[in-house]
C-alpha cells in the first residue's frame, strides 16, 4: 500500500502523541547500549575505598535501568493509569528481585556483607525465568504479562552472565559466560521483542484512531430513519 504524504502529515500534526512514540522506540536501543558501556564502565573503574562498598549499588541500579528500558513499550502502548503504573513498578522491582539470593548466601541484611557476595547462583538461569514465567501464566493468563515478567529477569541474568554466571543452569551446571556483543545483542533483542510483542496486542484492541502511518478508516455515516418509521412526538 502507497503511503501518502499529505495524509501521514495531517496525522503527524493532529496525532503529535504517535509521533513522540515512534522516535522514543528508535531512541530506545541506542539508550540501552549507553547504559550498557557507561555502567561497565563505571563499575570497571572504582572509586576510593571508602566508598567501593556504596558503588557496588550501582549494579541493582543498571539492572533496573536495563529493566525499565526494556519494559518501556508498555509505558508507550498503553494509557497511564494507577494499575498500569503499579504493574510497570512490579516489574522493574522484578528486574533487581533475583539478586535476593546474595541477601540468602550472605546471611545478613548489611550492605557490607551483601556486597561481597559475588558468585552467582542457580536463581540467575534461565530455567528461572521460565518458572517465573509459567507461574505469572498460570495467575493471569495473559502472554503478555508472562513475556514481561519474563524479559526482565532475562535482562537481569544475561548481564550477569556476561561477567560469568549459571545461565543455563542446569543443563550446565558450572559458569556459563558470554561475550560483550552477545551480552549486548541479547539485551537488545528483548527490547525488539518486547516491543513488537505488545505493538501487535496494543493493534488489536478498540482504538479512537489509527496510527500516522496507516491509512484511516473512512468515518462512519449517520444511519437515515425513514420519516414514516419516526414515532410521533407526544
Amino acid at each position: 500500500m502507497r503511503i501518502s504524504p499529505t495524509r501521514s502529515l495531517t496525522y503527524i500534526q493532529q496525532y503529535p502523541q504517535d509521533v513522540l512514540i515512534t522516535i522514543l522506540n528508535l531512541l530506545v536501543p541506542f539508550t540501552l547500549i549507553a547504559v550498557m558501556i557507561s555502567g561497565d564502565q563505571m563499575q570497571s573503574a572504582p572509586p576510593a575505598e571508602s566508598l567501593r562498598t556504596a558503588w557496588r549499588l550501582l549494579d541493582p541500579l543498571i539492572h533496573m535501568t536495563l529493566g525499565f528500558l526494556i519494559i518501556t513499550p508498555f509505558l508507550f502502548y498503553h494509557p497511564a493509569t494507577p494499575k498500569g503504573i503499579l504493574f510497570a513498578a512490579l516489574l522493574v522491582i522484578s528486574s533487581v528481585a533475583a539478586d535476593v539470593d546474595h541477601i540468602l548466601m550472605a546471611g545478613s541484611f548489611t550492605l557490607q556483607a551483601i556486597t561481597q557476595v559475588i558468585p552467582r547462583t542457580p536463581f540467575h538461569s534461565l530455567s528461572n525465568a521460565l518458572v517465573v514465567g509459567l507461574l505469572v501464566w498460570l495467575l493471569t493468563r495473559k502472554f503478555s504479562s508472562t513475556w514481561l515478567f519474563f524479559a526482565v529477569l532475562m535482562s537481569h541474568f544475561v548481564r550477569d552472565a556476561y561477567t560469568g554466571g549459571m545461565l543455563l543452569f542446569p543443563w550446565s551446571p558450572g559458569a556459563f559466560k558470554i561475550t560483550l556483543s552477545e551480552y549486548r545483542s541479547l539485551e537488545i533483542l528483548l527490547y525488539l521483542l518486547t516491543n513488537l510483542l505488545i505493538y501487535s496486542v496494543t493493534i488489536r484492541l478498540p482504538s479512537a484512531h489509527g496510527r500516522w502511518w496507516r491509512t484511516p478508516a473512512a468515518p462512519k455515516e449517520p444511519i437515515q430513519i425513514p420519516e414514516v418509521c419516526r414515532r410521533p412526538a407526544k
